[in-house]
């Protein structure tokens, strides 16, 4: 969009125009990439890491532990004119525990082999998601796919969301499971 437009002064912030003609709201962006010929947008989280992380949470001595890992994310990646988000782009991403790269707005357990009733108390795969100081927020829900042992485990998904639909967070897991959006769409605030 911005290449095109002869208007481009390197990797950075823009305003752009998202939604043209339905919306004439511009939107800020990071654009990435733009000395290629396929320039990338993403979204800058100024809320930080303390609030967009995923974390797949595992037993410190158990036999899948080498898949514990808690990223947190400083950008993500925003596809154009869609807005969804592709959770599995971690290039402004970080790794505060593991070395494995959990997904953005994923979370993971491999903690309780118990009953239903007690694991429901017991969810210890947890994501977060902040949009605060962005031109974004979530859509009022949000389709998730979830996966867990014992079966029972994936009806206690416990998503919690903001009024104003900026911040986001969700518990789940199992032994082992997890839960990840099928799609995240985005809205821009002002439309």
């Amino acid at each position: 969009m911005v290449k095109e437009s002869g208007l481009s002064n390197g990797d950075g912030e823009y305003d752009l125009y998202l939604l043209l003609p339905n919306c004439s709201q511009k939107a800020r962006v990071y654009c990435a990439d733009m000395n290629t010929d396929n320039p990338l947008e993403y979204i800058t989280l100024s809320a930080g890491r303390d609030t967009n992380y995923a974390l797949n949470n595992r037993l410190p001595n158990g036999e899948y532990h080498s898949k514990h890992a808690k990223t947190a994310y400083d950008k993500i990646r925003l596809e154009v004119p869609s807005l969804n988000v592709l959770i599995g782009d971690s290039r402004f991403s970080v790794q505060i525990e593991g070395t494995y790269i959990e997904r953005y707005a994923t979370a993971k357990d491999c903690m309780w082999a118990a009953s239903c009733e007690a694991y429901r108390q017991n969810k210890h795969g947890k994501t977060e998601a902040d949009l605060t100081g962005t031109d974004f927020k979530f859509p009022s829900s949000i389709p998730y796919n979830t996966n867990s042992w014992p079966t029972c485990a994936s009806g206690w998904l416990a998503p919690t969301m903001s009024v104003d639909r900026k911040k986001w967070s969700v518990r789940c897991g199992g032994y082992c499971g997890g839960c990840k959006p099928t799609s995240l769409v985005l809205e821009l605030d002002a439309c």
